[in-house]
């Protein structure tokens, strides 16, 4: 070879030299720049599922406490309607024994007024011998006619009130189921 073509040759194969590096590089960087892409959208993807599995999680969140604060209110509700049952009830045995007190102190009246109208009777009666018995005796309860129709009638009219207040109370009762 001539010194000419020596002298070329290095420059040549450096020339090569630098295109193959310059073609490697590049490759390199193709390939840095692909993997790159490949990341970022993997990173993307990764970031997007995060997202929205936070969003999921934030959705079922909401869900727990919306259902949570409906079984509170419903828990509410159910322990405000035992309570006005429970009022309600204590109101119609308040009211039962205010009645039964009421026809008990009418009863007890009622059974004074037959027992002084019986001694009225008795002291109003003329004193009989022994042997008036056989005569004409007075009535078997002791008490004169005008004193039995008396008794009748208050009688009835004690009966009267007492349907009436038991009246009401079933009506009451009735009301409060």
């Amino acid at each position: 070879m001539s010194s000419r073509a020596q002298s070329r040759a290095p420059s040549q194969i450096s020339g090569l030299n630098v295109a193959g590096l310059l073609n490697r590089l590049v490759d390199r960087q193709h390939d840095d720049l692909q993997q790159a892409t490949v990341e970022t959208k993997a990173e993307a993807v990764q970031r997007e599922r995060q997202l929205k599995a936070e969003a999921e999680q934030r959705e079922q969140q909401a869900y727990q406490r919306e259902k949570e604060a409906k079984a509170e209110a419903y828990h509410r509700e159910k322990e405000a309607r035992a309570e006005a049952k429970a009022e309600a009830k204590a109101e119609v045995l308040r009211r039962e024994k205010q009645v039964r007190s009421e026809v008990e102190k009418e009863m007890e009246i009622d059974r004074l007024r037959r027992k002084l109208a019986k001694k009225e009777a008795k002291e109003r009666q003329p004193q009989l011998s022994a042997a008036s018995h056989l005569v004409g005796a007075p009535t078997p309860s002791g008490v004169g006619p005008t004193e039995e129709v008396l008794v009748a009638v208050l009688n009835r009219e004690m009966d009267r009130r007492r349907l009436e207040e038991e009246q009401r109370v079933m009506e009451a009762r009735r009301e409060q189921q």
